[in-house]
């Protein structure tokens, strides 16, 4: 068997290209051109899945807002993010949670907003303590 050598730079290029070509999903190899319908697909079924537990399941919600931030539409899961608060929007760790995502996301303003509407909607004995 001849042996091939390849030095880090020409791996590393290999691996970027096979990066674009295929993307690895539930052991699903698909290329680019499919991989919006896998997200639309996947989508769906959070949605779904929202429906069918009445949109109750807090578990669920933030797998569904991990996932699309993992998947980097930001905007997507800013909406998501949106709907979530308009359920919880009594619980100081969902408030918290939302900043973060924001913080990290470089939106310090969308931060305050939220971070004024959680001191507006919480009684002020549950929000004296709220750390960032």
């Amino acid at each position: 068997m001849k042996e091939i050598k390849l030095d880090s730079s020409q791996m590393i290029s290999e691996l970027f290209k096979k990066k674009k070509e295929t993307t690895y999903d539930n052991n699903i190899i698909v290329d680019e051109k499919n991989f919006t319908i896998l997200l639309l697909n996947k989508r769906k079924d959070f949605e779904n899945l929202l429906i069918k537990k009445g949109n109750k399941s807090k578990k669920i919600w933030l797998d569904y807002i991990k996932w699309e931030e993992n998947n980097g539409s930001i905007e997507n899961t800013r909406s998501i993010w949106y709907r979530f608060m308009n359920l919880y929007n009594r619980e100081k760790e969902i408030y918290l949670k939302y900043i973060h995502f924001e913080l990290k996301n470089n939106n310090i303003e969308k931060a305050r907003f939220i971070f004024e509407k959680g001191v507006n909607s919480l009684p002020f004995s549950e929000f004296f303590f709220f750390e960032i």
